[in-house]
């Protein structure tokens, strides 16, 4: 099964642009996560690597990710896509298979993107396999103004018959397009840290800020540094919680 995957993952992307008469741009890039608390838990680290395949008006991002938290170690594919439209709207896809507990076994994200000149919308749903299914309906609202792209994005989560909701806003700002600096919030009932602390029955209530800034070289390079600094309520009844701090970096190179 992981085979077959992994050969769907990464060969699909390679097919698909051998069979196209259009110009293919590549961009291979690898990050770097560090994750540490406060307290309870050990640090986490992960390492991300993929490649940006560009034709026409499609793109397609396979990755492999290895991340180790609490001393457990495991490992992800995905396969990331994006669909132009003619009328400028385009549509989002993503899946991914792991068969680490430190991972949801299968996530398939679709979304579909309205752009209105200076304005765009979306609409979404996504699935996420853990020990039982989770369903999220979500959506976004953005705002492109001068240098400034602004968005916000609610989002609701069916986990078991429960229903929760979290909120996230981030704001970029492009000094020199296409570097940019990007903040970040997000306040709610986090999925993924549902599943981070595993042996906790309660939602985890998570309130996070982070900030990003990224480099682009004119020779096709990109740099990127981010921190995010966050709580995380793990048991609200009794007012437990954690501190969690982020850093990460990335680089990347484009061939034309």
């Amino acid at each position: 099964m992981k085979l077959f995957l992994s050969l769907f993952f990464f060969l699909t992307p390679l097919i698909l642009c051998a069979q196209s008469n259009g110009k293919v741009i590549l961009t291979p890039g690898i990050s770097y996560q560090h994750t540490f608390f406060d307290q309870v838990f050990t640090p986490w680290n992960s390492v991300t690597t993929s490649i940006k395949i560009e034709r026409d008006q499609t793109t397609l991002i396979p990755s492999f990710s290895y991340s180790e938290r609490f001393n457990i170690r495991g490992t992800q594919i995905g396969l990331e896509s994006y669909q132009e439209l003619k009328n400028h709207d385009y549509v989002m896809g993503l899946l991914s298979y792991s068969n680490a507990q430190i991972f949801p076994e299968f996530k398939l994200f679709g979304e579909y993107f309205f752009n209105r000149s200076k304005r765009e919308f979306s609409v979404g749903a996504r699935y996420m396999k853990f020990n039982n299914p989770v369903f999220l309906l979500t959506a976004s609202s953005s705002l492109y103004w001068k240098n400034y792209f602004t968005t916000l994005r609610p989002t609701l989560v069916i986990d078991n018959n429960n229903t929760s909701m979290n909120i996230s806003l981030n704001h970029r700002w492009f000094y020199v397009e296409p570097s940019f600096v990007n903040f970040s919030m997000f306040y709610g009932y986090s999925t993924d840290q549902n599943l981070i602390y595993r042996n906790n029955k309660n939602q985890v209530l998570s309130s996070t800020f982070g900030a990003n800034i990224s480099f682009f070289h004119k020779m096709g390079t990109s740099f990127s540094i981010s921190a995010g600094y966050g709580i995380q309520h793990w048991d609200p009844a009794f007012n437990a919680f954690t501190w969690q701090h982020d850093l990460s970096i990335g680089i990347s190179k484009q061939f034309k």
